[in-house]
């Protein structure tokens, strides 16, 4: 959840698409409970454009960046961007792209990476509007983690020694069903009610396989390494709060110089990072580096 009730949500757009589009949206949003700073209600007769820089941009937690045939060529709308782009990378503000499909435009160099809303008809989008309005309150779509109530002593044993390998041959080690026996030291035929379990409750993941094997090659999900870290690993809070420490001091990093920052097990690292990177706490800045979000900020502001 975002950080204060009523998150302010600066909407970045041309001045052609106001009545088209841009005051309908900012109705929606502020009957949904978010405050949009429009400049159409925030300016006064008199009041400098500044304003917008200093009052608007500056104090929003949600960039809202509408991309149109109208904005595309608007220098003053890429002044604002451009603002917004900025604190972005600062880990202060969400910046959100909302495309309006029908113009047809090719998309600024720098929103490529990023999640885009695609408005596909400007008079009915009460569909999409209710994903951004739960992407700007930061509501997942995701279901909540599940507890480990279905699985029993036997399963967790399988689990354990499956992530016990892990931690030498790293946590997105493909395992065919030999090697699961081998390492759990069971028939592959006892295995797979255990294995089964274990992939229902979302810990496990296939990876394909061979016609006639008992089940398929499988992989840990982001979401069984978490289970794996936080139920065997020794000092887990410790480490998470001390990887939370140095994503917030490299500001932009890559996975070596985390690794190397931590001095622990790498794959513990590396399996905390892509669960990180899977919740949307940090993100790919460009090529391999990565940097911390706005939802991340906001969650580990909690440890």
């Amino acid at each position: 959840i975002i950080m204060n009730n009523n998150p302010i949500v600066f909407i970045s757009h041309s001045s052609k698409d106001k009545d088209r589009f841009v005051k309908g949206l900012a109705e929606k949003l502020i009957s949904r409970g978010i405050n949009p700073w429009y400049d159409d209600w925030e300016l006064e007769f008199g009041d400098s454009l500044i304003d917008i820089f200093d009052n608007g941009i500056s104090k929003c937690d949600v960039f809202l960046s509408i991309i149109s045939k109208n904005s595309i060529d608007s220098r003053w709308v890429k002044e604002e961007c451009d603002a917004g782009f900025v604190k972005k990378i600062a880990g202060e503000t969400k910046f959100i792209p909302i495309i309006i499909a029908e113009d047809n435009v090719k998309l600024p160099s720098n929103v490529h990476h990023i999640k885009q809303c695609v408005i596909d008809d400007i008079n009915n989008y009460d569909v999409k509007l209710d994903e951004l309005v739960n992407d700007i309150l930061g509501i997942s779509k995701k279901p909540p983690l599940g507890t480990l109530q279905y699985l029993d002593d036997e399963d967790m044993v399988v689990f354990k020694k499956l992530g016990d390998f892990c931690l030498d041959n790293g946590f997105d080690y493909i395992f065919d069903p030999f090697e699961v026996s081998k390492i759990c030291e069971k028939t592959i035929d006892d295995l797979l009610e255990y294995v089964e379990a274990l992939q229902e409750e979302g810990y496990l993941k296939d990876e394909g396989g061979h016609v006639g094997e008992a089940f398929m090659s499988k992989s840990f999900t982001s979401r069984g390494f978490y289970y794996y870290f936080t139920s065997f690993v020794e000092n887990y809070n410790e480490i998470y709060k001390n990887l939370i420490d140095v994503i917030y001091r490299l500001d932009l990093f890559s996975f070596d110089e985390i690794v190397e920052e931590m001095s622990i097990n790498k794959h513990v690292v590396l399996g905390l990072i892509s669960y990180f990177k899977d919740e949307g706490y940090i993100e790919v800045y460009r090529s391999e580096i990565l940097q911390i979000t706005t939802k991340g900020k906001r969650h580990f502001k909690n440890f």
